[in-house]
């Protein structure tokens, strides 16, 4: 349970455009025990009049009135007058998701850590639209204690608002904002940073950066107010770092030489540069020694190693920046021109490819064909990585009970699927349809190269409830240490879903945390897979024909095993490694004896196991379900199917702490889960024989499948061939 007030800090100063959305985005938080203080810097336009509204509005808000005094001195006010536990700065052209104070108070409640930091993305309000670029690689970590603190000076961006911090530990530490310069943000953020010793990690971008018109940090660039909040910012975080003369600044001052070569070339006027660069040798000459010369930036690798900086050799700085511009001008220029004879060659592998018929760049080429087409009331199936399998499968199979003829499935050869339905993936026809039909249906990530036309409406049928966390609520440390740019490309690709089935209500929010998607745009209708058993439940000559299919005895117990994949293998090259979680189905098999029959089927990334089990089956999992009397996985979200077909489920989870560290689950439902689950094989023998069903039903009415919606989910799809996209 969580307890802690948080106060959350506003300073204004003339953002009449985006003031309201602010606040509103604070007060929609799921998360109600807050305060709102703002502090209004001498606003001139109608921001006070906007507070004043909102005011009216909400009970929660209290408006301090200064005389314009900068973003520092505004903040400071009212971190004096915060009654919270934890205090979060929001600056008021920007916004946060509904689920950050509750995230991040559960967060740093569980940790007991100094402050929690959580990503941010950018949101232009012009074209209301989000981009999210950021992917510091510390946050491959859930937490970072005493000297690995440090790590956080890796920090793109100094900000200090997309944390949430104890107040406790503001006040101990005496950390306030620097006055009367804006870059404030800079020597704040290293006063925490050298003074935290614990400090939590959410990798999910959960602050909103909004990119307005006007901003503090990009005008003003004819005046030396950049040059003077630069210089005043440096010297001051030069004074905090003395305190701490043993921890490492290599990256600290990475940092802050790759800010001045940003405000040298473009926020420092041409008649204040001589001065500026003066001004910097004379600060820097303070600064604490480096530990050790491994530092990324050469240039100030090699001041350093020289004494350039402690010796005050400004004439030696100023050459050897020059050497250094010019060396990275003559890149610039010549990866220019390697770009510009980069086209005759891509064409030519296209072509090559094409005629071959390998997969290739040519997308864009078709899009652009296509584009020009209206879009025709078709629905195209993607399917789950192209196979004809899962949701897509049996929500296909409905539309083309209903007659309807205006639907592809993109698949592999596949003899169950007529040929005038079926389209080869990554086949010209598939780009061509997938740029003209109105509705795509997808069932797992989007490639990015897949372009979506305007108007044209994106459903994704996902593959499962998850039990397993998911993307931002998980710190993904094996995926994201092969693939830096995984949570980039993923968000990236959520923004273009219209829609996100779900099987059930309860499952509502765990989608929300993890992929940060609008509630509007999850869709209740319950998964097809889910209402293909449940209707065929009774069908007793199909359930009769798969049995003979996988060769079981009509009089046996079927006991049916379904392991999922662990991140600890991600990137792996082969399939069958650390597999000591995996249950000896064959000791399964002989402990219960002749009246159960034990199945296995495989995950589609744990193929090729040799080891010899009873039934190691590439059947369609759903048929295998029709016929079972017992379930037994792990972190499968196939649970949540047995859950909707009143199938006896139990867990069997030999290495939770390991899986736990890695990806982790969702502990709501894993408590929920506790009676079944398993570690050994004697117990799971046990519970088979001595199965607890009235607590199994608490579970089951609160995960299986619903359907809150009057109609069906086919018919919402064929109502959607008339929906417009608003753009």
């Amino acid at each position: 349970m969580i307890n802690g007030k948080v106060s959350v800090i506003i300073p204004a100063y003339n953002t009449e455009l985006y003031i309201e959305n602010c606040i509103e985005s604070v007060e929609k938080q799921t998360y109600k025990n807050f305060e709102i203080i703002i502090v209004n810097d001498g606003s001139t336009d109608k921001t006070l009049e906007k507070i004043n509204k909102c005011i009216k509005k909400y009970n929660n808000i209290k408006l301090i009135n200064i005389t314009n005094h900068g973003q520092g001195y505004a903040r400071n006010i009212a971190l004096k007058n915060a009654t919270g536990n934890y205090i979060l700065f929001l600056d008021s052209d920007d916004f946060i998701e509904d689920i950050t104070l509750e995230q991040c108070v559960k967060k740093i409640e569980e940790d007991k850590s100094d402050l929690v930091v959580f990503d941010w993305k950018e949101y232009f309000y012009n074209r209301n639209r989000y981009r999210y670029a950021n992917h510091d690689d510390f946050f491959k970590n859930k937490i970072l204690e005493n000297e690995q603190v440090t790590e956080l000076f890796k920090i793109k961006h100094y900000f200090t608002v997309n944390k949430l911090y104890s107040k406790e530990f503001l006040i101990k530490n005496n950390i306030k904002y620097g006055e009367g310069y804006i870059y404030e943000d800079n020597p704040f953020w290293v006063k925490i940073v050298i003074n935290a010793k614990k400090v939590s990690l959410l990798p999910s971008p959960l602050y909103n950066v909004g990119i307005a018109l006007k901003s503090t940090t990009r005008n003003d660039i004819n005046t030396d107010k950049h040059y003077i909040g630069y210089i005043s910012a440096v010297r001051e975080t030069i004074n905090s770092i003395k305190e701490k003369p043993d921890l490492d600044y290599s990256d600290l001052y990475n940092y802050i030489m790759k800010k001045f070569n940003l405000y040298y070339k473009k926020r420092v006027p041409k008649q204040y540069k001589k001065q500026f660069l003066n001004d910097y040798i004379s600060v820097m000459s303070e600064m604490v020694p480096l530990k050790s010369y491994n530092i990324r930036n050469s240039l100030i690798r090699i001041a350093c190693k020289h004494d350039i900086f402690k010796k005050n050799k400004k004439m030696e700085f100023y050459f050897l920046y020059k050497i250094f511009w010019i060396k990275r001008n003559m890149k610039i220029v010549l990866k220019k021109i390697k770009k510009s004879l980069k086209p005759d060659i891509e064409n030519l592998r296209n072509n090559i490819r094409y005629l071959f018929n390998v997969p290739s760049s040519y997308p864009k080429k078709i899009y652009r064909k296509c584009i020009k087409e209206v879009l025709q009331p078709n629905i195209l199936f993607m399917g789950f990585d192209y196979r004809y399998t899962g949701n897509s499968r049996y929500l296909f199979e409905k539309l083309l009970k209903k007659g309807y003829k205006n639907i592809k499935f993109v698949t592999m050869q596949n003899e169950e699927l007529e040929e005038e339905f079926r389209i080869e993936p990554q086949s010209k026809e598939m780009f061509e349809n997938m740029y003209t039909s109105k509705i795509i249906v997808f069932e797992s990530w989007i490639p990015n190269k897949f372009i979506k036309r305007n108007n044209q409406i994106w459903v994704q049928l996902w593959h499962g409830s998850p039990l397993k966390k998911m993307l931002f609520d998980s710190d993904e440390g094996e995926i994201i240490e092969k693939s830096p740019k995984h949570k980039v490309n993923k968000y990236n690709d959520i923004q273009r879903w219209d829609f996100l089935l779900s099987d059930n209500p309860t499952i509502n929010k765990f989608f929300r945390t993890s992929f940060l998607i609008k509630k509007e745009k999850i869709i209740n209708y319950g998964y097809p897979r889910v209402r293909y058993l449940l209707d065929n439940k009774d069908n007793e000559k199909l359930k009769q024909s798969i049995r003979e299919k996988v060769g079981v005895d009509k009089d046996k117990k079927v006991v049916l095993y379904l392991p999922t994949w662990r991140d600890y293998n991600y990137g792996r090259e082969e399939k069958d490694f650390d597999r000591e979680y995996i249950l000896n189905t064959q000791k399964l098999q002989e402990k219960l004896g002749k009246e159960y029959e034990v199945i296995e089927k495989n995950h589609t990334y744990l193929q090729g196991n040799d080891k010899e089990i009873m039934h190691n089956t590439n059947i369609e999992t759903q048929e295998l379900l029709l016929i079972s009397d017992f379930l037994i996985t792990d972190y499968s979200s196939v649970m949540f199917d047995g859950f909707g077909m009143n199938i006896p489920v139990l867990i069997y989870a030999n290495d939770f702490q390991k899986y736990q560290e890695s990806r982790g689950v969702y502990t709501e439902i894993w408590q929920d889960l506790n009676d079944y689950i398993t570690t050994t094989i004697d117990e799971l023998t046990d519970k088979i024989n001595n199965y607890d069903m009235k607590e199994y039903k608490k579970i089951k009415d609160k995960y299986a499948y619903k359907n809150v919606n009057e109609d069906e989910l086919e018919e919402f799809v064929e109502e959607l061939l008339t929906y417009r996209v608003e753009e």
